[in-house]
């Protein structure tokens, strides 16, 4: 299951209070990539939540690739950006 960092929960949180109701921030497949997008809630989606509030949703195709990867900060040559890692052990 994806591992979200505190850190990421704060910058999701953000996010989340510059959309509209029913928008939420998605991790979604396009061009062959992993991106994080703006997008509205669909069947069977798997919900991330911080302090009860959806900060993330993801569908099965996608679950299936975060499985054992950690969503965090990035730092940029823009700025801080969310990001998926692997575990470090």
């Amino acid at each position: 299951m994806l591992t979200v960092t505190d850190a990421a929960f704060k910058r999701l949180s953000k996010l989340m209070e510059k959309l509209s109701d029913g928008a939420s921030v998605r991790i979604v497949r396009k061009d062959n990539r992993t991106k994080i997008s703006r997008g509205n809630q669909r069947p069977g989606d798997t919900e991330v939540t911080h302090n009860d509030m959806v900060v993330l949703r993801f569908g099965e195709i996608v679950a299936n690739r975060l499985k054992n990867k950690i969503l965090d900060i990035r730092q940029t040559k823009n700025g801080p950006r969310l990001g998926l890692r692997e575990p470090t052990n």
